[in-house]
């Protein structure tokens, strides 16, 4: 699916190398999740808890790893008869994850994420409109 990866190397709690994906590629994967997850009734507000945390800490998202995705299933989007285009671009992520962010039941995300925060008024900011705000500052790589 094209994604990128890297070999680091832990000396804590024992030394070992790990192989693993790249923050753009992870992030991808969790901008994949936004759009393509099938919510039923119940968003999952940890989405949207890591799209605030990968964008606050400044990562930029793999598009060619998002495309793969997208290309390779979004039941979501397929369902509602959104038609993933061929060409995926910064401009159309941006449209898809609006929509998708007019369609999010912002108090049942807020219930899905607070058994796992100390501090629930972080989530009081919370609304369509914050969520339109945070998507205008995903840059890609």
């Amino acid at each position: 699916l094209y994604f990128q990866s890297e070999k680091k190397t832990q000396l804590l709690p024992a030394p070992f190398m790990i192989h693993s994906m790249t923050i753009p590629s992870l992030f991808a994967g969790k901008v994949h999740a936004l759009l393509c997850r099938n919510w039923s009734s119940r968003p999952k507000g940890r989405d949207w808890y890591d799209l605030i945390w990968y964008i606050a800490n400044g990562y930029k998202v793999d598009l060619v790893h998002l495309s793969a995705r997208l290309k390779q299933s979004c039941d979501w989007q397929e369902k509602e008869g959104v038609k993933i285009e061929e060409e995926i671009t910064e401009d159309l992520v941006l449209e898809l994850l609006k929509n998708r962010i007019e369609l999010l039941d912002v108090n049942a995300a807020k219930r899905d994420i607070e058994p796992f925060i100390s501090d629930r008024q972080v989530l009081d900011i919370w609304s369509k409109e914050f969520f339109l705000g945070v998507v205008e500052g995903l840059e890609f790589v």
